[in-house]
């Protein structure tokens, strides 16, 4: 009995902690492929570009979109942020977004820094030479991801305010994993540009996951986390008590009903 406790231990302790190493070194570095994984637009992401030129705000006034009142909620429980930004565009099937002055942009398939370094370079070739530097700024608005399963713990969808993020940052914000999930079998779920979906199944438990091409999550991506049989089992096992003590207790109302009937 103590041998079948130790083993069923041991089979807990490998299937609950994250990024385990075999090796247990006391201190590594471990390499990620962030360089290699950057958000890429894609057709229908949502663009936030905003043109300035240090000191001549005239000379880039004509190049960005009219500003409008831009609500951003930042949580249920905190506040809503009230105020005035520049409205944003959205690329089209072909992979284009359409500015003023400067018309017709392919950025599908450009990071966030490729297509301000790009943008930048057509502003000081055509329009802006000598009379002022042009800083652009660009953002995705539409950085979000999905979290599905793992009913113990919050679900839904997580928008991310910074241009990259990997999924022990998502999966902590959303409030960590519960130990009745499969963190070995985690299923990332991601929208590719031409229509289709790839499935990827995860392994949170196992060192090499920072090393993966998944570990940084793109815009859209789905999180699915599976729960154990023994959580579906646990549950079973709830309704089946709460059914079992319903019927005791209506067996038992009946019994004394018929027990005052018979006295009368």
């Amino acid at each position: 009995m103590l041998l079948l406790l130790l083993l069923s231990s041991c089979t807990a302790y490998r299937k609950t902690v994250y990024m385990q190493d075999p090796d247990h070194p006391q201190e590594a570095e471990y390499s990620t492929m962030l360089a290699e994984n950057a958000i890429r637009f894609q057709p229908d992401d949502i663009l936030s570009v905003s043109i300035n030129c240090a000191g001549h705000p005239e000379i880039a006034e004509p190049f960005n979109l009219p500003l409008q009142p831009v609500a951003e909620s930042y949580g249920a429980e905190e506040y809503v942020d009230m105020h005035v930004g520049r409205q944003t565009y959205q690329v089209d099937k072909d992979g284009n977004i359409l500015m003023p002055v400067i018309g017709k942009l392919h950025v599908a398939g450009y990071t966030l820094s490729e297509f301000e370094n790009k943008l930048r370079e057509i502003l000081r070739e055509k329009y802006i030479k000598e009379e002022a530097d042009p800083i652009v700024t660009v953002r995705l608005t539409n950085f979000t991801i999905y979290f599905l399963g793992d009913s113990d713990r919050r679900t839904g969808m997580l928008s991310v305010k910074k241009d990259h993020i990997n999924i022990f940052e998502a999966l902590s914000i959303q409030g960590d994993l519960s130990r009745d999930s499969k963190r070995w079998s985690v299923r990332l779920i991601r929208p590719l540009p031409d229509g289709k979906q790839k499935h990827v199944r995860l392994d949170l438990t196992n060192i090499d996951i920072v090393s993966s091409p998944y570990f940084y999550l793109h815009q859209n991506d789905m999180l699915y986390v599976e729960p154990t049989k023994s959580s579906l089992l646990r549950q079973d096992q709830q309704n089946f008590y709460l059914i079992t003590s319903l019927s005791t207790f209506i067996l038992s109302m009946a019994t004394l009903v018929m027990y005052f009937k018979n006295l009368n």
